[in-house]
């Protein structure tokens, strides 16, 4: 039983990374506080002004960003504030539904497990995969998992993936530490999910796909990697995680990449910039060094026998059911919202309509 006067400790943080406009952020607190599951917190770190006009600062926790910041350093402020022993990350603009948090808190049972990612849908094509979690290629190359795929397609058992993505995402604060940044800043927020993937794999943390848990969000809504920086933070990227595979094999995929990146965008300018921005990457040693150390993450207390797994092909892992699987017998119950959040849903109905 809790102290007077103290809170409980909630078994979920909600963690909305704010980086566009108040609209998007409504959209997504609309459907989140109709759904939210019991002991819960939700917290939205803001990076631009935010006037809160029905009053929710009692339902959700407002963090203030630096102006303009990006997606990595709005999580990374937002996970330290964070009071939960799980964290979920969820884009602004997503939407979700009743329940879609039940089934990836059951599997966090599992002490070796670090993340879940939920099934992503297209908001405009439900029928449509948006993704299943994170695919890398040794050569250097990140993708979305199951992307373009059929909905029904996707309704597989759980199984083990390289992890989320920062799109949609649940972490065990444990593994990816409360007391350190959760993002590598330095990458870009295009690939800082699947860093943060490699070196819990590295640690030997596994992360599953769940498909019970859905999150709607429009396609392409993901930050897209293009030009000069891109380049160099994929190669920044490829040079930290390249000893996981082989030296030899690595460079070797790692030369295809880059010359078929540049075969492709010949002649146009954006070649030459890419080009750039890898050569610029991939001659910093100094930093891949420095930064390989500093963002080591501590070893799973159990996950010596998952250390072993097999990392040939794509770094995504074989594709094997968790075992664990739950059923949704009822309707999962929650707190009425408060007359704030009535008022908030209804005003929000009311411009959709």
């Amino acid at each position: 039983m809790a102290s007077q006067g103290r809170l409980p400790v909630p078994r979920l943080s909600i963690l909305i990374p704010a980086l566009n406009s108040p609209e998007r952020l409504e959209h997504t607190l609309v459907s989140v506080l109709g759904n939210r599951p019991e002991q819960c917190e939700v917290v939205v770190v803001l990076a631009h002004p935010y006037d809160d006009p029905y009053d929710l600062a009692g339902e959700v926790r407002f963090i203030a960003a630096r102006r303009g910041a990006g997606l990595a350093e709005c999580a990374n402020l937002g996970i330290r504030e964070c009071h939960a022993p799980i964290v979920h990350l969820l884009a602004c603009g997503a939407i979700v539904e009743e329940g879609w948090t039940h089934t990836p808190l059951q599997h966090f049972r599992d002490e070796r497990l670090a993340a879940v990612a939920p099934l992503v849908l297209d908001e405009h094509d439900q029928a449509r995969v948006v993704s299943t979690g994170l695919e890398y290629h040794p050569g250097g190359v990140r993708r979305l998992r199951g992307r373009g795929l059929w909905a029904e397609e996707a309704r597989e058992p759980a199984t083990t993936i390289l992890g989320p993505t920062a799109q949609a995402a649940f972490y065990r604060r444990l593994a990816v530490s409360p007391t350190r940044a959760l993002f590598d800043e330095s990458l870009g927020d295009s690939f800082v999910d699947v860093d943060l993937a490699l070196r819990l794999r590295q640690s030997g943390y596994v992360a599953c796909f769940e498909p019970a848990s859905i999150v709607y969000q429009v396609a392409g809504d993901s930050p897209q990697p293009s030009g000069f920086a891109a380049a160099r933070h994929a190669e920044r990227l490829f040079w930290r995680h390249a000893p996981m595979s082989g030296w030899t094999r690595s460079i070797a995929l790692h030369s295809l990449v880059v010359g078929g990146e540049f075969c492709r965008g010949f002649p146009r300018p954006r070649a030459l910039t890419h080009l750039a921005g890898r050569m610029v990457g991939g001659c910093d040693w100094g930093f891949h060094r420095r930064q390989r150390r500093r963002w080591t993450l501590p070893s799973a207390v159990v996950g010596s026998e998952l250390s072993a797994e097999s990392t040939s092909g794509n770094l995504s892992g074989p594709a094997e059911s968790t075992g664990a699987r739950c059923r949704f017998d009822h309707r999962h119950l929650h707190p009425d919202p408060s007359k704030r959040v009535a008022d908030f849903t209804a005003n929000q109905t009311q411009s959709a309509s």
